[in-house]
C-alpha cells in the first residue's frame, strides 16, 4: 500500500515479489496512472513517470495520524475482501480514495473532502506546470 499523508490518497498493489523490486518504480507508475484515470484525474503516463522520478518513498516515521489512517484502510480492505464487494483492485482503490475525511483533523469535521479530490487539486497545479517544472515534487510527499 502506498499512501500520501497530505491527500490521504492510497494505492494498493498486489502480487508483488522480490523479483519485481528492480522494476518497482515502473510498476507503481503504471498502476498509479491507471488509478488516477479511474478516479477521474487527468494525467498521462509521461506525466506520472516524471512524477515518479521526483517522488521519494518514506516510512511513516511514527506519524500517528498516517498510521491510524492506514490501519483504517487495512480494516476496510479486510472487511470487504469478499468478491461480492469488489470485482477488481481498481474498484477497491477507487472506494478508498472516495471516502470523506477532514483536512483539519477528525475532531472538527469542518473541511471535509475526499482523497481523490485533494490529489486532483494538487496534481492539477503540479502537472499544469510540469513543462516549466517550477514546483518541487517533494511538496507532494
Amino acid at each position: 500500500m502506498l499512501y500520501n499523508p497530505k491527500t490521504h490518497y492510497s494505492l494498493i498493489l498486489e502480487n508483488l515479489s522480490a523479483k519485481d523490486l528492480p522494476n518497482i518504480r515502473e510498476m507503481i507508475a503504471e498502476e498509479l496512472q491507471l488509478q488516477l484515470t479511474v478516479d477521474g484525474i487527468d494525467a498521462t503516463q509521461e506525466q506520472v513517470n516524471w512524477l515518479m522520478d521526483e517522488i521519494n518513498f518514506l516510512p511513516t516515521d511514527a506519524d500517528r495520524s498516517a498510521t491510524a489512517h492506514i490501519n483504517q484502510l487495512l480494516y476496510i480492505i479486510e472487511f470487504h475482501q469478499h468478491p461480492e464487494y469488489y470485482k477488481s483492485l481498481a474498484e477497491l482503490n477507487f472506494d478508498l480514495n472516495d471516502r470523506i475525511f477532514s483536512l483539519d483533523g477528525s475532531s472538527r469535521f469542518t473541511q471535509l473532502t475526499k482523497p481523490k479530490e485533494q490529489m486532483k487539486k494538487i496534481l492539477g497545479v503540479y502537472l499544469a506546470s510540469s513543462q516549466d517544472k517550477p514546483i518541487n515534487p517533494s511538496q507532494l510527499n
